[in-house]
């Protein structure tokens, strides 16, 4: 039996995260939202995702606090994926965990 990977997504714009749930659903992922950063940094925890797409701007906690958090706090080493929307272009920064 192969495990399926689990991505996180953590966007508070509904449209944009339910379009990246259905495509990696229909992907074949495993996916876990959350609509804040904190709600975010909870889900880093309990769910121990193998990847982290996140926007920037994000209520509470940033995106790059929560990847920070991810880099200091948790075992596994994950890839993140920033969403930036802050120009007319979409922006995808992808990020690898060089520490662990």
């Amino acid at each position: 039996m192969s495990t399926k990977e689990k991505i996180l997504i953590v966007e508070d714009d509904l449209p944009t995260q339910k379009a990246l749930e259905f495509r990696l659903k229909k992907d074949g992922y495993i996916v876990v939202k959350a609509s804040d950063g904190l709600q975010g940094k909870e889900l880093l925890i309990a769910e121990n995702p193998d990847l982290l797409i996140t926007d920037l701007m994000i209520p509470f906690v940033s995106g790059l606090e929560l990847i920070e958090f991810a880099k200091n706090q948790l075992e596994k080493a994950m890839i993140w994926v920033l969403i930036s929307l802050t120009s007319p272009k979409l922006r995808f920064y992808e990020f690898q965990n060089s520490n662990k």
